[in-house]
């Protein structure tokens, strides 16, 4: 790794982002732990490492949403520290996250230039001029969107096309982190991403790719980073690594070794139906959908994004119940109407969204653990808090979230831990 601080060696120009001994912790746990490495301009950098790692941890840090406890960050050589996502995106550093917060009621124009408006030289919004760059750098993007279209109306993977014309919109990025953002896209919006990525690292803006999907990186990316457990584990070309290689170092030792088959014969069928889905419907939405489950059998839903599958997930769930078809739980029909009757009957649903409808995240670990179950938690509608903590702390050491206490608000820890939080409240 470079000297960091240092000047440029023999005329080589610094990294675009040097991070140095950056340590993080939160209510006692280290999310990250004396992480240095080196980001090259004109450079797509793999960031990767399990759920719990510190990848996002450490991007909020860079772009300003979190301050570090130790460490040291440097852009093109300078010291830097940022104390806000705008502080960092005026200095060209921006992230795009996999769940964009954007103002649905307001078009894309307005969106993008959010906080960066145009203005005339009276100090008022320049709106003609908005939209015309609006409409420039969505086509930049090779966005097949409009300016004036309501966010509200879009699909997630436009939405991501936006937060990225966003990301652009102050003409100035030096670095960009994408947190999975191929995880909604459907394989041609993929396909343009992965044009526009390449574009941006031949005009020398360092791109840190963020993804779980190790299959995609292959050709597209120059540098892989791995953490584990909060520290940094290495640092290499892509070109030296193959896809097992990258899996022992994000686990610590090879597949085989972390799942190992333990001479158990693999049953011949499943066990009974516990599941059957005939002709589900839901109007405007789906129809047809007919499946069955059954006990110790993992079924998979596939398809493109907007093809139905979260849709189906909301409606055996009672969240929307349909309008067509019929449910079977262990042979009995059910009559879905809501989500308290589908808990009561075992169901549990985690959904991709998990602070609008898996969490609340204003409350503590163990109120969002037992959730679901408060009723039985509750004696003459007052809750037994002997009861909760005892439940609650089950969850927590069954699920292994590493909190220095429950009591603490899920806003407060980062993403692997609101993951298992969320797991365990779809528990019934």
């Amino acid at each position: 790794m470079s000297e960091l601080g240092g000047p440029s060696v023999a005329g080589v120009p610094p990294p675009r982002l040097a991070l140095s001994h950056i340590t993080k912790s939160f209510g006692g746990i280290r999310a990250l732990r004396d992480v240095s490495f080196d980001i090259k301009a004109g450079e797509i950098h793999a960031l990767l490492g399990e759920n719990g790692a510190g990848k996002s941890t450490l991007v909020k840090i860079v772009s300003g949403l979190y301050t570090p406890d130790a460490g040291e960050m440097r852009l093109d050589g300078e010291p830097c520290r940022f104390l806000s996502p705008m502080e960092a995106r005026r200095a060209g550093v921006i992230a795009v996250y996999q769940d964009p917060k954007l103002f649905p009621h307001l078009d894309v124009a307005e969106n993008i230039f959010m906080g960066v408006h145009p203005l005339t030289g009276l100090g008022t919004i320049d709106r003609r001029r908005m939209y015309e760059t609006a409409r420039a750098l969505l086509a930049d993007l090779d966005a097949q969107l409009e300016p004036t279209m309501l966010v509200a109306g879009l699909s997630i993977g436009e939405i991501q096309f936006v937060e990225f014309a966003r990301a652009m919109a102050e003409g100035n990025a030096r670095l960009i982190f994408l947190d999975e953002p191929t995880a909604a896209l459907t394989p041609a919006e993929t396909a343009r991403l992965f044009r526009i990525v390449r574009r941006l690292r031949e005009r020398g803006t360092a791109i840190v790719f963020i993804s779980h999907r190790l299959e995609e990186l292959e050709g597209l990316v120059d540098t892989v980073t791995v953490l584990r457990d909060g520290e940094h584990v290495a640092s290499r070309p892509a070109a030296e690594l193959d896809e097992a290689a990258v899996m022992r170092l994000m686990v610590g030792r090879s597949v085989e070794q972390l799942y190992p088959r333990d001479g158990r014969p693999v049953p011949a069928a499943p066990g009974r139906e516990r599941l059957r889905v005939d002709n589900l419907g839901q109007r405007g939405v789906f129809e047809g959908i007919s499946f069955s489950l059954h006990a110790g059998e993992i079924v998979a839903m596939a398809g493109l994004v907007g093809a139905g599958r979260s849709e189906i997930a909301h409606t055996l769930f009672g969240v929307t119940p349909p309008t067509a078809g019929r449910v079977f739980l262990d042979a009995a029909e059910v009559r879905v109407s809501n989500p308290r009757q589908m808990l009561e009957l075992g169901l549990a649903y985690l959904p991709e969204d998990r602070d609008g409808e898996g969490l609340i995240p204003a409350l503590s670990i163990v109120r969002n653990l037992v959730l679901p179950i408060m009723g039985r938690l509750s004696r003459l509608g007052l809750v037994r808090p002997a009861r909760e903590w005892e439940i609650g702390a089950k969850f927590a050491s069954d699920l292994q979230i590493k909190a220095a206490s429950l009591e603490q608000a899920v806003a407060t820890f980062r993403a692997a831990t609101v993951r298992r939080s969320s797991s365990a409240s779809g528990s019934p």
